[in-house]
């Protein structure tokens, strides 16, 4: 969901460095005297209205003015509210109010406190300086509302409404720069009704997290014979409620899901804990994905017959007849030749290819953490006897979306526990593998509920990365009629 507080009708036409300079021309346009609330979409009432007089309706509009401008005036109070009440609070540099905090700041290096809003405000404070080149937080974070740090407390709340949630970035390990983040959601409350209000949470480094992790777990007052998490016989990895490695001795594992890590004997003890419902498999379905596919890169078809087609041929042409006079004469008593003999070589060229995107269905696996499968005291897993799965203890972090997974060394088998999407494979009755369009061709029976809105365009369309386009052919009519002027002039 992308937030859209004010914008004309003919955005196309006026152009802003950024959307906070378009938020601001606005907010100026506000507090005019003459400012007036305009909806994007009046209502209108077309219920007991016939084709005819809703097609003389329609014709009779009168064009949008190019300075015709609609702005959300539920969505605009909310945003001025949210500035109001959390001014005070980030319009000062950084200051600890307890030794508590401090301590905290100190022993995580926490570099960033931050503050999301529901109104899409986001507000942050830098507690160290930034480095050399180091962009500002929401120079990074500029989505407010979309940031994963924003929607993944949020969801979580239901299942923990105590927890911060950590998160890092997917396949992010080998990086000494990396970031993790804690984030909180604060919901507000109305009677038996609540919705998030804002989301509060830190930015600190990956490695001093890390080192504290490793400094916890080098002693155990309440066991003096339990080994650290530095110990060559143990592998120990913190997860999210997801599968995915947070913290792991191998840097390289962090941002992996637990199945695809760099031990490839973490796959059978995912689908342990899956056998035990501690995690809950979801399959998901994409209905709109595309597929790459190999195809030769020249084929038997024909060029579009176009007057450039013509004029390319005939250069062509006289090109090849130039180079073959220039074989074909006796030209090489002109330059000295020093006589040799070159075995004769015949060059093995592959068959190039080219990859293409094709529309096609795929399906993923991904995987939820049940909380009341797994309780306060860890799960242990002793190997069955002839068992190659490694013994390994699972527990949850308290106040937090966090696992720990301790895991022995030891000999094991490996799996193919995997969140990568793969293509799906239909097949017709009698078990032959059909084409993509052929399997879609039934959906076309079905009955289409009409539109309940006006939708011309879609809100993640500047955001797409794969699309295509038709090609310009007015080059070739401008060709057409210059060739048919002369023609009549001559």
């Amino acid at each position: 969901m992308i937030l859209v507080y004010c914008d004309y009708f003919h955005s196309s036409e006026r152009r802003f460095e950024n959307p906070e300079d378009k938020l601001l021309h606005f907010m100026e346009k506000i507090f005019s005297p003459d400012w007036e609330w305009r909806e994007q979409y009046p209502a209108s009432n077309f219920e007991n209205i016939s084709m005819d007089d809703f097609d003389r309706r329609e014709c009779d509009r009168k064009p949008i003015d190019i300075d015709e401008f609609y702005c959300d005036k539920e969505l605009m109070q909310l945003l001025f509210f949210d500035a109001k009440i959390t001014h005070a609070l980030y319009n000062s540099t950084w200051n600890p109010t307890s030794e508590f905090e401090k301590h905290y700041v100190n022993q995580y290096n926490v570099s960033v406190r931050f503050l999301a809003t529901q109104g899409g405000l986001s507000r942050w404070q830098h507690i160290l300086d930034l480095a050399e080149g180091e962009l500002q937080f929401g120079d990074v974070h500029n989505h407010s509302v979309e940031e994963v740090w924003y929607k993944r407390p949020v969801l979580y709340r239901n299942l923990n409404p105590q927890a911060f949630v950590f998160s890092v970035p997917f396949n992010s390990g080998n990086n000494d720069k990396l970031k993790i983040t804690a984030s909180h959601a604060i919901f507000v409350e109305d009677e038996n009704n609540e919705a998030p209000g804002s989301v509060v949470g830190y930015e600190m480094l990956h490695k001093k997290f890390y080192d504290r992790f490793m400094n916890i777990t080098q002693t155990n007052e309440n066991c003096t014979s339990c080994l650290p998490c530095t110990s060559d016989h143990l592998d120990c990895y913190i997860i999210d409620e997801n599968g995915y490695v947070v913290l792991s001795e191998i840097s390289a594992d962090t941002g992996k899901f637990f199945a695809q890590t760099e031990s490839k004997s973490t796959g059978v003890i995912m689908e342990t804990m899956i056998s035990k419902k501690i995690f809950r498999r979801i399959p998901m379905f994409d209905y709109q994905a595309l597929c790459k596919e190999s195809i030769p890169a020249s084929s038997a078809s024909s060029y579009l017959l176009t007057p450039f087609y013509f004029v390319f041929v005939s250069l062509k042409m006289f090109l090849m007849n130039l180079l073959w006079l220039l074989i074909e004469g006796n030209f090489i008593h002109v330059w000295p030749i020093d006589e040799g003999y070159v075995d004769d070589t015949i060059l093995n060229n592959p068959e190039k290819y080219k990859i293409i995107n094709k529309p096609c269905d795929k399906k993923a696996d991904l995987f939820m953490l049940q909380h009341e499968h797994l309780t306060a005291e860890g799960f242990d897993a002793p190997p069955p006897a002839g068992s190659t799965i490694r013994p390994f203890f699972v527990k949850r972090i308290a106040h937090s979306n966090l696992l720990l997974v301790v895991v022995k060394n030891a000999e094991s088998s490996q799996s193919h526990l995997s969140v990568n999407p793969v293509k799906v494979e239909y097949k017709n009755t009698s078990g032959i593998i059909t084409d993509h369009s052929c399997n879609k061709l039934n959906l076309n029976s079905f009955y289409r509920r009409k539109l309940g809105g006006c939708y011309n365009s879609h809100p993640e369309e500047p955001y797409t990365k794969v699309c295509s386009k038709c090609n310009i052919i007015k080059s070739t009519i401008m060709f057409v009629m210059i060739m048919s002027n002369l023609c009549l002039h001559i």
